[in-house]
């Protein structure tokens, strides 16, 4: 493993980014960082705070998980204080052509340890649509 000269990057943040290799026994738990919460165990308790990337992915999962909606792109990530506020587009009505399809972007706040905050969605518009939204 090459050594992290970058303070803000958390284990879970390194983690997401090591492959496991390929042979007998190997998983992805033995690359975590120990301690490190399990993404799929909503329970357990994350021992440190979040990184940005290990914050996206936990906020998809809520939208996921909240809505139905698969999310397609982090738009936004932004840290205030000790939360983190992210932008996630979903496609919530597929049409034929895609440049038809109806978008949202949800805005997720997370605490420091991955909790939900808030949740909602701050606009829909179609595909194509190049208005300027304020």
């Amino acid at each position: 493993m090459a050594q992290r000269n970058n303070p803000g990057v958390t284990g879970d943040d390194q983690a997401a980014r090591e492959v496991p290799g390929g042979g007998a026994g190997d998983s992805a738990a033995g690359t975590r960082t120990p301690g490190a919460r399990d993404p799929q165990n909503r329970a357990g308790a994350t021992p440190h705070p979040l990184g940005s990337m290990e914050a996206a992915r936990r906020a998809a999962d809520e939208v996921r998980e909240l809505t139905g909606y698969r999310p397609e792109h982090v738009v936004s990530v932004a840290r205030q204080d000790d939360n983190w506020n992210i932008g996630l587009e979903v496609v919530e009505l597929h049409r034929i052509p895609d440049a038809a399809d109806i978008l949202a972007v949800y805005d997720v706040t997370l605490d420091a340890h991955g909790e939900l905050v808030t949740c909602r969605r701050e606009r829909r518009y179609l595909r194509g649509s190049t208005e300027e939204w304020r």
